[in-house]
Order: structure tokens, then C-alpha cells, then sequence
């Protein structure tokens, strides 16, 4: 074997030398050029088409993989016959490329994934399409860690990061796959909503459908939507999901009408009951919970894994309807034993309190103000539950809210407006039963606002001591006491 000369080792790292920085180049290059080409596959019109079997798809991913594909190739053949390969600087460079690759498609997907969720069929053909973008990504993972073992003499930790890299981008599209499944269901909600609103919990709903027709009337239009959607997706995964947002939609949907049934009787400013007759009422409630999980049901017996959604969701609504039996006298049940319990689904004491204050004030107009008295005392106990147990949690993507969020947004669309009773109103209930008294005229002359509000606190603790809640709340501090005082507190579901 010759020598090889000094100058000759030279001209070799002379020429290494300038093959990095042309790869440098090439790569900052690549970058921009990459990014352009895959934000042109997206942003193209992508009508959504029907297979043979049903199932609506678009072009979307055969036109985003022939792009990574492409540059793919393009990276691997620029190392290969500039011979970067072989060093191990050259290959950090290959690898870099890959990651920008893979980077760059999780953010243009993250970035476009909303423009292509238009109507319900865009939304079935987005969730189909991302779940195949998916499945394209762990194909392309596994011929190149194959192509990397076969001829590129890389080091463990390469192929580790490179399997790690695929599996975050397919974790975004099945997550994104799912979520354009779910948000079908806002698509149908908006469309069937307005009437709806309308005929729940009115006049009508309370004294001539006996028979529950508003709720069957949501189930039914839900049947024939579901089975138009399951037809669409082509992936059980999907279908399942589709099914778990409808469950969670109706739920969140009975509440928030019952909610804004309570909310558009207080801004009336009337003194008439929110329903004829409270007890009757009840009864439709509890009719139209049945009729609604029973559908479900039904529904979960082609989908075995939906029935504890079923359950689990539908304990919202079952603890909501027995507060409210109490408050109008069919149930001789303990009302903090589900005051506990919605304060578990909700998680905050404001949030609680407010809710609580509605639903008695839509069976029992007038004792609202002492439950939020009797509450409010009870805050230590209900602060306790938060700090000891999380709120139930609901597994799904953000696009279906926990009922914890459903109510603070609720709550906190009109900040002027309370939900509890007013202060003005716990002031002129104290003078009318001839309590210390801060309302008249000649006494506010002259005095400071320390003064009034160390009277506004007197006129409150009196109140709050002396006077004792009518009905089922009388007692209701004392028994708090005695149970959370005398051992461990139990914070297990009571339904």
C-alpha cells in the first residue's frame, strides 16, 4: 500500500470542508422550499368524495405524502452522492433535514387542520383523511429506519429519535382525526338547537306533552344523524368517538336550556313561579332523562365501549333532576348529599353555588336566597371536597367541554348579572322582617362607608343566625357539622 502524503490529507479535508458548507447551504435551502411545497399541498381545494363503500375522503393525504416523500428522496440522494454519509458530522446534517421534515408537517397540520372542518361531510372526510395521514406516517417511519439500518452506518440513537419523531406526528393526526369526528356533532346541534330551545321546558313541554315528545324529538333527529356519520367514517376508533361527543353534547345541551330557562325567568324581574306546577315538571325532566339515555343505550349495543360514557355522563343530569325533586317536594332525600355531588363535577365553590342557586330557584322561587346563605356557610366544607378530590374528569379532546367548564363559561358570559341574591335584596328582606334596618333615608346621612359596611355585615350575620330556612334546608347547618365533623369524609358518587 502507497504512503499517503501530508499535502494529499490536506486536499481530502480541503474538500470535506467545502462539501459541509455546500450541504449547509443546501439544507438552509431545503428548509424554505419544503415549508412552501407542503403549505401549497394543504392549502389546495380538497373536495371531499364518496368510495364505493360509503366513506367520504379527499386528496388531502396523497397529496401531502407525495410531497415529504419527495423531499425525502431529495435529501437522501443529495447525502449519498455527496458522500455525507460517512462522516459523522454529515449524517447530523441528514438527520436535521429528516427533522424539519417531520416538524414542519406537525406544525402545517396543527396550522390547517381547522380550514377543513366546513360542514358535517367536511368533517367526516377531515377525520378520515387525517386518520390516513396516520397510518402513512408510521409506513414512511418504518422504510426509513429500514433504509437507515441497510446503508447508512448511524448509532442507536438516531433510529431512537427518529421513531420518536414519528410517533408525535401520528399522535397529531389521530388526534386531530378525533377531533374532527366529535366537532360533527356542534354542526348538528346548531342546526336542530333553535326549535328546540324553543319548545324545552315552555308552557307546553310542562302541561300537553305528556309524553315527552320534545325529548323524543332529539333523539329521533340524533338517530338519523348518527347513522348518516357512522356511514361516513371508515374506522371503528372514529365511530366510537362520534358516539362519545353525541352522549356528552346532549347532556351539556338539556343543561344549559334548564339553565337559560332559570336565567330568562330572573331577567323577567316576576315574582310568578318558573314552572305551574314544580312537581309536575319534575316528572317531564325525568321522563326526558330516560327517554335520552335509553336512546343511547340503544345505540351503545353496537358499540359496547360506549355504555359507561353512557353512565358516566348521564350522572350529571340524574343528580340534577333529584336536587331539584327536593327542592320541589317529591323527594324527601338530603339535599347536601347532591349538593356534594355536583359540587364533584364542577370543582369550584362559586361555580357550585350558582348552579345550585338556580336549579332550587326553578322549583322553589323565594327559598333560593336562603340555600345560597346556607351554602355559603357550608364553603369550608365545599373547598375541602376541591382540595381533596379532583373533579371528575372527562377523557375526551378539547372539543367537548368538561360540565366544569361548561358552567363557568356560562356563568361568566354576563359578569353584571348575579346569580345569587343580590345584596339590595338581602338588605330590603332584613327591613321587611324589621331586623337592623340601613334603608331608611335619614340614617345614610353622614354615614361613612366603614360604618355601612360593618352594618351591611351585622344586617347579614343576622340573617344568617337568626333566621332559619323554610322547608327541607331548616336543620341543614347542623346536620353539615355533624357529618363531616364526626369521622373521614366520603367523597364517593351517592348515584
Amino acid at each position: 500500500m502507497l504512503p499517503i502524503d501530508e499535502a494529499t490529507c490536506a486536499s481530502r479535508r480541503g474538500e470535506g470542508a467545502i462539501e459541509l458548507t455546500a450541504a449547509r447551504e443546501f439544507l438552509k435551502l431545503f428548509r424554505s422550499r419544503t415549508s412552501a411545497c407542503i403549505s401549497n399541498a394543504y392549502i389546495v381545494d380538497h373536495e371531499p368524495q364518496m368510495t364505493k363503500d360509503g366513506i367520504l375522503i379527499s386528496s388531502l393525504p396523497i397529496e401531502v405524502f407525495f410531497v415529504v416523500n419527495i423531499q425525502v428522496n431529495m435529501v437522501r440522494d443529495f447525502a449519498s452522492s455527496c458522500d455525507l454519509l460517512s462522516e459523522a458530522e454529515g449524517r447530523s446534517l441528514f438527520f436535521d433535514a429528516l427533522r424539519f421534515i417531520f416538524e414542519n408537517l406537525k406544525y402545517k397540520q396543527r396550522h390547517y387542520r381547522n380550514s377543513f372542518l366546513h360542514d358535517l361531510e367536511s368533517c367526516c372526510a377531515a377525520a378520515n383523511d387525517f386518520f390516513r395521514m396516520s397510518e402513512l406516517t408510521e409506513d414512511l417511519s418504518k422504510q426509513l429506519v429500514h433504509q437507515c439500518h441497510s446503508s447508512i452506518p448511524i448509532c442507536p440513537e438516531h433510529v431512537q429519535w427518529l421513531r420518536k419523531e414519528s410517533e408525535d406526528l401520528v399522535a397529531v393526526f389521530v388526534a386531530d382525526s378525533v377531533y374532527s369526528a366529535q366537532i360533527v356533532q356542534s354542526h348538528v346541534f346548531e342546526q336542530m338547537s333553535k326549535q328546540i330551545e324553543t319548545d324545552l321546558f315552555s308552557m307546553q313541554w310542562e302541561c300537553l306533552l305528556d309524553q315527552n315528545e320534545v325529548a323524543l324529538k332529539i333523539v329521533v333527529a340524533e338517530e338519523d344523524y348518527l347513522e348518516e356519520i357512522f356511514s361516513f367514517l371508515g374506522n371503528d376508533l372514529l365511530v366510537k368517538k362520534t358516539a362519545d361527543a353525541f352522549v356528552s353534547k346532549t347532556v351539556a345541551f338539556y343543561l344549559l336550556c334548564l339553565l337559560k330557562k332559570a336565567r330568562h325567568h330572573r331577567k323577567r324581574s316576576t315574582r310568578e313561579k318558573c314552572f305551574l306546577d314544580s312537581k309536575n315538571a319534575a316528572k317531564r325532566i325525568l321522563g326526558d332523562i330516560q327517554v335520552m339515555k335509553n336512546f343511547f343505550r340503544r345505540v351503545a349495543a353496537s358499540i359496547p365501549a360506549l355504555s359507561k360514557v353512557v353512565e358516566k355522563e348521564f350522572e350529571a343530569l340524574i343528580a340534577v333532576y333529584e336536587f331539584m325533586s327536593i327542592a320541589a317536594g317529591t323527594s324527601e332525600a338530603d339535599a347536601f348529599d347532591f349538593m356534594f355531588v355536583l359540587h364533584k363535577l364542577t370543582g369550584e365553590f362559586d361555580t357550585t353555588r350558582r348552579l345550585l342557586n338556580d336549579l332550587w330557584y326553578l322549583m322553589a322561587p323565594g327559598q333560593e336566597r336562603q340555600l345560597w346563605l346556607v351554602v355559603s356557610e357550608a364553603k369550608d366544607t365545599f373547598c375541602e371536597i376541591s382540595a381533596s378530590r379532583t373533579t371528575i374528569s372527562h377523557q375526551h379532546t378539547d372539543v367537548i367541554q368538561s360540565i366544569h367548564n361548561l358552567l363557568v363559561c356560562f356563568y361568566s358570559e354576563d359578569q353584571s348579572q348575579q346569580r345569587g341574591p343580590r345584596l339590595i335584596d338581602r338588605l330590603k328582606y332584613l327591613d321587611s322582617k324589621k331586623s337592623v334596618s340601613i334603608w331608611k333615608k335619614p340614617s345614610m346621612a353622614g354615614v361613612s362607608s366603614e360604618t355601612l359596611k360593618d352594618r351591611t355585615a351585622t344586617s347579614l350575620e343576622h340573617c344568617r343566625y337568626n333566621r332559619k330556612p323554610p322547608g327541607i334546608l331548616r336543620g341543614a347547618s347542623d346536620r353539615l357539622k355533624q357529618r363531616f365533623c364526626s369521622g373521614p369524609i366520603q367523597f364517593d358518587i351517592l348515584i
